[in-house]
């Protein structure tokens, strides 16, 4: 999976079915650069792959 990819599924994974304080993070994710990407990656790992996974159901179901 390309890293574009990837921080679009986050993003939406988070904006979708996360609280307020995801949902804001999800938001930022969607207008960050590679670097801002990878340091949102960095300080809440546990989060992006928990929402990765969001993501990806809601892109293949809808």
């Amino acid at each position: 999976m390309e890293k574009e990819e990837e921080k679009y599924l986050v993003s939406l994974g988070m904006r979708e079915r996360g609280g307020s304080f995801v949902r804001s993070i999800g938001e930022a994710l969607s207008h960050a650069d590679a670097t801002n990407a990878e340091k949102i990656k960095e300080t809440w790992p546990e989060y992006w792959k928990e929402f990765l996974e969001w993501g990806q159901e809601i892109d293949k179901n809808g």
